[in-house]
């Protein structure tokens, strides 16, 4: 007997239109975006675990604000790691219960596992800044996140619930030199066998522009999010980045992350194209 996929009823797809399409209308910039990434690891686990992501996003940006929605498509052996706030945990639904039993340090088993390609969790982001500098170079801002359950639990890629979230950034921008912070918190659901903590997540980079004009970026990165479930540990990430400016609205970037706790992939490899026009001028 076949088990029926949750699906997006209608009233969240009229919100999605809302939130995202109704800014459209005093948008001065669109940008696309295509990112392919990978990551494999341990985590609690027997045996590496590895996930493909295929992620298309979509940003309507003004002034002060911009408003997305990021659309992933995951391959993956198996259900254990699921997407939670756009990164990967290991508390999918085929090993919650286990991993709600767990003391101490011990590995979880795992089943027979088979790859996989399932629809992520969309995230829609709507932002704005909150404190300029008259000339641009330092920005405070606020911005608000939504996940949206499109991915089914059973298949352990998603929690099957909507999460939320709130953040505040900051950046400033030198000569040739950058620096940004994040920090955000997410309000999560619970999986029926595991209850799930609400995470909290810092991030900086910090980087130079090299070569003529600045063409070329070189950056360093530090994530930290706190432990999903009391079972587990916090996630911390270490990594590096570089990127071109393959013309004045389009750019290349590759970054590659090393997990440094059992939480966090071993490894995190991710490789983004942007572009970017005014509203209204996409294909000129």
């Amino acid at each position: 007997m076949s088990v029926a996929r949750p699906s997006l009823r209608w009233p969240v797809w009229s919100v999605l239109c809302l939130v995202v399409g109704a800014p459209l209308l005093r948008a001065q910039r669109l940008e696309a975006g295509i990112a392919l990434g990978a990551a494999g690891g341990r985590y609690l686990f027997p045996r590496t675990v590895t996930s493909t992501t295929l992620t298309g996003s979509l940003v309507l940006a003004a002034d002060h604000w911009r408003v997305g929605v990021d659309l992933p498509v995951l391959r993956q052996n198996g259900g254990a790691v699921t997407w939670i706030a756009g990164l990967p945990m290991p508390v999918g639904t085929p090993v919650a219960a286990l991993v709600a039993a767990r003391t101490g340090e011990e590995t979880i088993p795992l089943g027979t596992t088979r790859r996989e390609t399932h629809l992520g969790d969309p995230i829609v982001t709507a932002a704005t800044d909150l404190v300029v500098t008259d000339d641009g170079s330092v920005r405070l801002g606020a911005e608000g996140f939504a996940k949206l359950p499109v991915a089914a639990r059973e298949d352990g890629i998603g929690t099957g619930a909507a999460d939320y979230g709130i953040g505040f950034n900051w950046s400033a921008m030198g000569n040739r030199t950058f620096a940004v912070a994040d920090f955000g918190y997410w309000w999560i659901h619970d999986l029926p066998t595991l209850p799930l903590d609400d995470l909290t997540r810092g991030t900086f980079v910090a980087g130079g522009s090299f070569g003529e004009m600045g063409r070329f970026v070189a950056m360093v990165r530090m994530d930290a999010t706190s432990a999903i479930t009391e079972q587990v540990d916090p996630r911390y990430t270490l990594g590096v980045g570089v990127g071109v400016n393959l013309a004045r609205t389009e750019s290349l970037t590759l970054a590659v992350d090393r997990g440094l706790s059992e939480t966090a992939p071993a490894w995190q490899t991710s490789l983004r194209w942007r572009h970017g026009v005014s509203a209204g001028g996409w294909g000129r």
